[in-house]
This record gives C-alpha cells, sequence and structure tokens, in this order.
C-alpha cells in the first residue's frame, strides 16, 4: 500500500537520484477486483493493487515525463534517467509554466469557494425552492421577428428552425 510516508521516501530517492533544474514526481494507483461469471458460478475472482510514479523534469524549458510502477532503487534509477534524456533532446518551450512549489502543490495557494448559503441551508427542503429566484425572470432574451438579415450578421431568421446561415 502506498501512503504519505512511503511516497515520501520514494520522492526523496528520485530526487536524490535528478540532476534536472526541476522534479515533478506524480503518484497514481489504487486497487481493482473483478468477478466473473459463467453458467451462473463464479468462474474466476480476480484483485490487484497496483501503484506507479510519473516523473517529469525539466531543464531549461525542455521538459519529458517517464512512468514506473518499480519502486526499487534500479527502477527509479531509471525513470530518472530517461526522463532526464528525453528532456535533454526536447526543443526548448518558451511557454512552459514552472512546476507547482513544494508543500501542497497547486491546492496551497489556491482558496475552496464557498457554496453553503445560510438563507437556502436553514429552510426546510420543502420551501428551498421557493427561496432561489428563478433564472428566466431575470434575464430578457431578444429575438429577430422579421427574415431579413440584422445589421452586421449573416444570420436569417427562419421561423421554423430558428436561425440559420446564409449562403454567400
Amino acid at each position: 500500500m502506498l501512503n504519505k510516508e512511503r511516497a515520501g521516501d520514494i520522492f526523496d530517492r528520485i530526487r536524490k537520484y535528478s540532476t534536472a533544474d526541476e522534479v515533478e514526481v506524480l503518484f497514481y494507483g489504487g486497487k481493482s477486483a473483478l468477478t466473473r461469471f459463467a453458467n451462473n458460478t463464479i468462474h474466476q475472482n480476480v484483485a490487484e493493487e497496483n501503484y506507479g510514479v510519473s516523473v517529469r523534469t525539466a531543464f531549461d524549458g525542455r521538459t519529458a515525463r517517464a512512468t514506473t510502477n518499480k519502486f526499487d532503487e534500479e527502477s527509479l534509477g531509471r525513470v530518472v534517467q530517461a526522463s532526464e534524456a528525453l528532456a535533454r533532446v526536447q526543443q526548448p518551450d518558451p511557454d512552459l509554466m514552472p512546476m507547482p512549489d513544494a508543500g501542497g502543490g497547486a491546492h496551497a495557494t489556491q482558496t475552496v469557494p464557498s457554496r453553503h448559503r445560510a438563507g437556502i441551508s436553514s429552510r426546510r427542503p420543502r420551501s428551498r425552492p421557493n427561496s432561489v429566484p428563478t433564472l428566466s425572470a431575470k434575464l430578457s432574451v431578444s429575438r429577430p421577428t422579421t427574415n431579413s438579415p440584422q445589421q452586421g450578421s449573416s444570420r436569417r431568421r427562419n421561423p421554423s428552425r430558428g436561425f440559420s446561415t446564409l449562403a454567400a
């Protein structure tokens, strides 16, 4: 099983092997299971647990990624070498964004929006729809009523099908 402490240990070992300017490690995996039936009986029952790491390295605007699902020293060293070798032969990308800072990544700087509305949540479930204004009352939709094209528009009103594009 991959827990936070083991993932931290794997990241430290990957960082030790890397010579890149920046290193990003994504952990993925979990448990999966399936049962196959034949003639109304269980024919096969399979369960597995598999985890892996995806290592991205960057050198001066060049980046690449390599993955493995083996966590021994040799495999971690090989995945870092593969990612770095691929990154070195890439063309620099001037639009490449920097990797997230350590300590929580992107979630450390983002605020979580609050969807709690005290005025609505304090009401009973049956009365909640009455406390939410309808969207149609707040919107006013105007549609052309003639068959002539609108000024600056290449569309014509077709009463039976809505708008249709004019052929040039």
